[in-house]
């Protein structure tokens, strides 16, 4: 999976797997819907450039090797006739070819700094966040995160380049939940013998998972995907999705949070 496909800044190619230990379950079915489910959820739509990246920010003057990649990246795509809006790894070794990407940034790693051509800097570890789909208020501590990324940049972009592309991650579990049979024995049964209401097991079985939030701005979505093979679980779902609709009509118009697509946040 390519994180630049799932709304996120950055070109991220990882491996993801995804196993049902459901025993009445189809392995060869499986196995070919999974794929298929995620391969309709990707799209070239992104997260805004401005939204991710701060054009206030001072630029940076670029010495020795970094300035020769740089310059060798923006001459490859000169010569292909693409964009010059490049991103630049310059920690990459002298001896290989510069690693760039357009529009997006390189894949982030815990210690590689990254150039870009059109901010005329290097990419700050909040940036970094933003890139993997990182994004401090859906934390439980956001105060935290922030002042992480304000006075220890170093260890943020350790932990960045570390974590999951988030985007890609919820969406190995909304494909699951079309086809996981082992979801089936989350819902009534546990609702009747624990007392539970399926908003609070939902919630208590998305902690399991360390989902601690989920926002939905295009929630037609996921309730087409949910309709799509759920025999338990799309009852609380839609529960919560009912409230959080509920919530959003009671507020004043111009008081609503609207993001320009989907975002689901662990």
């Amino acid at each position: 999976m390519d994180a630049r496909q799932y709304l996120l800044r950055q070109r991220r190619n990882r491996i993801y797997g995804c196993g049902d230990l459901d025993e009445g379950q189809d392995a060869a079915l499986f196995s070919q819907q999974m794929p298929t489910s995620i391969e309709h959820m990707a799209s070239d739509v992104v997260f805004p450039f401005d939204s991710i990246f701060d054009r206030t920010l001072p630029k940076c003057a670029l010495h020795g090797n970094a300035l020769d990649q740089v310059n060798a990246a923006l001459e490859a795509s000169i010569s292909k006739g693409e964009s010059q809006n490049l991103f630049v790894d310059t920690s990459t070794s002298s001896k290989r070819n510069p690693e760039a990407a357009e529009g997006v940034t390189t894949c982030i790693r815990p210690s590689h700094a990254i150039y870009s051509t059109e901010l005329q800097r290097y990419v700050t570890a909040q940036e970094m966040f933003l890139c993997q789909g990182l994004f401090a208020q859906d934390f439980e501590n956001p105060r935290a995160v922030q002042h992480l990324l304000e006075t220890d940049p170093k260890q943020a972009q350790d932990l960045a380049g570390n974590a999951f592309a988030s985007t890609c991650a919820q969406v190995q579990l909304l494909a699951s939940l079309i086809h996981a049979k082992g979801w089936s024995h989350i819902g009534i049964n546990d609702i009747l013998t624990t007392g539970s209401s399926p908003e609070h097991l939902l919630r208590d079985q998305c902690r399991m998972m360390q989902l601690t939030k989920v926002t939905m701005t295009n929630q037609n979505h996921l309730h087409l995907l949910l309709r799509r093979g759920l025999p338990v679980c799309p009852p609380t779902s839609h529960l919560h999705l009912r409230e959080h609709d509920l919530k959003q009509r009671q507020q004043p118009k111009h008081t609503r949070q609207v993001s320009p697509c989907s975002r689901y946040c662990f």
